[in-house]
């Protein structure tokens, strides 16, 4: 929404297995609008149950949105199937590719061995593809280099430790 709003405003978006509205249905909306175990967070978790009651709304809305084709974007995606049934596993896997697919500035990744946490499940992977998005928002080459070199470093490290 804040890219659509405000493009001139925003370098790059990072979607860490995001909801992509069009994934949703009008049937997959209904099942959830129907679903009553929200109830059960209204005592511990009132903001998860208020973004849940509104979750069929929200998608609702952002059907009107598009994305601008001037803002980049890298989608990472979990290949770890959680509550959904084979179609709308399926049709959130094309939504994704569908995606990445309408614009050059954008690329996906597949985080293989993650779940939906992928930037717990793989810290590394999110810190590298953030580097590259800011990398590509800055002109002064001295600091790219200085940011990259930093960037081997930590790899580096990593695969020392990794061999020890």
């Amino acid at each position: 929404m804040y890219s659509a709003r405000n493009p001139d405003k925003v370098k790059y978006n990072i979607r860490i297995d995001a909801n992509l509205a069009k994934q949703y249905t009008l049937d997959v909306l209904k099942k959830v609008e129907q679903d009553t175990s929200l109830n059960e967070l209204k005592n511990h978790s009132l903001g998860t149950y208020y973004l849940g009651t509104n979750f069929a709304n929200t998608v609702r809305h952002m059907w009107a949105i598009e994305y601008p084709e001037n803002v980049p974007a890298i989608d990472i995606v979990s290949p770890i199937q959680r509550h959904h049934t084979n179609e709308e596993w399926q049709l959130l896997l094309t939504t994704h590719q569908d995606f990445v697919d309408e614009s050059e500035n954008r690329f996906g990744i597949t985080a293989h061995g993650c779940g939906h946490y992928i930037h717990k499940d793989n810290p590394e992977l999110i810190l590298y593809i953030i580097a590259k998005a800011y990398l590509s928002t800055i002109s002064e080459e001295n600091f790219k280099i200085k940011i990259l070199s930093k960037l081997l470093d930590k790899s580096i490290v990593e695969l020392k430790n990794k061999s020890d």
